[in-house]
């Protein structure tokens, strides 16, 4: 029988403890060279905690925060994104159930603007929820390309 999966809190306070290692050029030079830091999920709810209502953030920004605090070079993107979904998921957990919000997700989108699906109930490339959220709180969405997916207005 297999082991029931690990809820999204548990997954936020168990994660990894925070890692900078030094990659030198052994990476694309797009996905960032030298000091690399390895996050950790608490430092990515910190940072999400801290976002403005009515404002947002995007993922090149919170991996350059991540960066500074640990003084490293970049933060690695892959495991950024993994650890904001993870602090995401529980902050949606908490809301479905009628508890505090640890961390307002709805809040940071991807570094172009747009609206992330893999976020809470963004299956299929649904972003509805994280829209609705954000337009609560007075901030402008725009629709682009023929697709007219939903995208921030930044700057």
């Amino acid at each position: 029988m297999p082991k029931p999966a690990k809820h999204y809190r548990y997954k936020l306070e168990h994660g990894p403890t925070p890692e900078v290692k030094d990659v030198g050029t052994d990476l694309p030079a797009s996905f960032g060279q030298g000091r690399m830091l390895i996050a950790s999920p608490l430092w990515v709810e910190d940072y999400v905690k801290t976002i403005p209502e009515g404002e947002v953030r995007t993922m090149d920004q919170l991996r350059s925060h991540l960066a500074a605090r640990a003084d490293a070079d970049f933060a690695c993107p892959l495991t950024s994104g993994i650890f904001a979904r993870v602090v995401a998921e529980a902050s949606a957990y908490e809301q479905a159930n009628g508890l505090p919000v640890s961390a307002p997700w709805w809040r940071l989108v991807k570094s172009d603007g747009s609206l992330n699906p893999k976020f809470p109930h963004g299956d299929l490339g649904q972003t509805e929820l994280q829209a609705q959220l954000l337009e609560a709180e007075g901030v402008r969405l725009v629709a682009t390309g023929r697709s007219k997916k939903l995208k921030v207005a930044l700057g």
